[in-house]
C-alpha cells in the first residue's frame, strides 16, 4: 500500500563501514596537520621547485643573516617593563618591541584615551606611572620619543582642536606633560605627531581602523658609546616635525 502524501519517510541508513571510514579520514587529516605544523621549509629548495612552474630563472633568496644581539641592559629593561605592564591590563595587552637600539611601548586603543579625545584614561596613567620610575632608575643616556596617532577620519572632540594633526600632537604632548609632572627629566623627552600616517591596521573594517589611534613610546639608545656603557660625546638633538607641536611643547615649560 502506497504511503499517503505528506507522511514522513524514513531516511535510508548508511552502511556501518562508512562511519569507520570517515573517522579514519579525520584522524589522517589531523595527523597531516600536526606533521605540517612541525615541519621546516627549505626556502631555497622551494624557490627552485616553484621556478619550474613559473617558467623563469631560479631566483634564490638572500642568505639568512642573524640579527645583532640585543644588549643585556636593553633586554633586562624590556623584561621588567613587560612584567609591570602585564599586571595592569593582562599579558601582552601593552605591546613591547625590542631591537638593538630601541624599545617601543605601544599602548592600544581603548586603554589610552577615548575617541576624539586626548585626555589620558586611568589605566594609561597607571601604566605610565609604573614606567617612569623604571626609566629613571636606568643608568644610561637615552631619549624617550612620544609619538601620537589618530585613526583615519577621526574628528577631535573639542572645537578648539583644529584638525586630526593637532589631535595627534595633543596626545603626544599630554604624555610629555604627564612625564614632566612626575619628575621625569624633560631634556630626555621628544614629542612627534603623525595624524593617521604609519597605520598598524588597514582595510575597510571601521572597528579595526580605530585601533590606529594610539600613543607609542620609543626609548632610543642612539650611540654605540652608550651600548658600551659610555656617555655620548655630543648632546642629542631635539626632533620636532611640525611647528604646532613645538608650540605645545613650549607651553609645558611655563
Amino acid at each position: 500500500m502506497a504511503k499517503e502524501k505528506g507522511e514522513a519517510q524514513d531516511c535510508p541508513k548508511f552502511p556501518i563501514w562508512l562511519t569507520t571510514f570517515s573517522d579514519l579520514m579525520s584522524l589522517l587529516l589531523t595527523f597531516f596537520i600536526l606533521l605540517y605544523s612541525m615541519s621546516v621549509i627549505d626556502v631555497a629548495a622551494f624557490s627552485k621547485w616553484i621556478s619550474f612552474f613559473q617558467g623563469g630563472r631560479t631566483v634564490l633568496p638572500p642568505a639568512s643573516v642573524l640579527p645583532p644581539p640585543i644588549p643585556t641592559k636593553v633586554s633586562r629593561l624590556a623584561i621588567k617593563a613587560q612584567k609591570i605592564l602585564s599586571k595592569i591590563n593582562g599579558y601582552n595587552a601593552f605591546q613591547i618591541i625590542v631591537s638593538r637600539n630601541e624599545i617601543t611601548f605601544r599602548f592600544p586603543y581603548g586603554i589610552n584615551f577615548d575617541e576624539g579625545d586626548y585626555q589620558l584614561k586611568d589605566k594609561f596613567k597607571k601604566a605610565l606611572s609604573e614606567l617612569i620610575p623604571l626609566l629613571n632608575s636606568f643608568n644610561g643616556t637615552y631619549k624617550v620619543v612620544v609619538q601620537g596617532f589618530t585613526s583615519p577620519g577621526e574628528k577631535p572632540k573639542y572645537p578648539w582642536i583644529k584638525d586630526s594633526w593637532m589631535l595627534s600632537a595633543k596626545r603626544a604632548t599630554e604624555v610629555v606633560r604627564f612625564f614632566i609632572a612626575r619628575g621625569f627629566n624633560r631634556k630626555k623627552l621628544v614629542a612627534e605627531a603623525y595624524d593617521s600616517l604609519r597605520p598598524i591596521y588597514t582595510g575597510s573594517n571601521k572597528e579595526l581602523l580605530k585601533k590606529n589611534a594610539r600613543v607609542e613610546l620609543h626609548v632610543r639608545f642612539y650611540t654605540e658609546n652608550y651600548l658600551k656603557g659610555n656617555p655620548p660625546e655630543k648632546p642629542l638633538k631635539k626632533i620636532i616635525p611640525i611647528p604646532e607641536l613645538e608650540n605645545l611643547l613650549n607651553s609645558t615649560q611655563k
